[in-house]
């Protein structure tokens, strides 16, 4: 999601005002859980919901599945 929205990762902690070196940990898996804040203030950033961040979506028959490439493990 970052990649296209066309933000490297210094410039997704930088407008998103998270610490250095966070999104390197979320994308490799280092650390699989922001915390709520950091995630709040990621997903304003990319434009779309914390729940979509969490790997959550409404599909077209409104039941909720995980999305592929989700931030959380199930």
């Amino acid at each position: 999601m970052r990649l296209s929205k066309g933000l490297s990762r210094r410039q997704l902690e930088t407008q998103a005002e998270v610490p250095h070196g966070i999104i390197s940990r979320l994308e490799s898996a280092d650390r699989a859980y922001p915390s709520v804040p950091v995630a709040m203030r990621l997903a304003r950033v990319l434009g779309v919901t914390l729940d979509y961040l969490c790997g959550m979506y409404e599909d077209d028959e409104s039941e909720w599945e995980p999305a592929a490439g989700d931030l959380v493990s199930a």
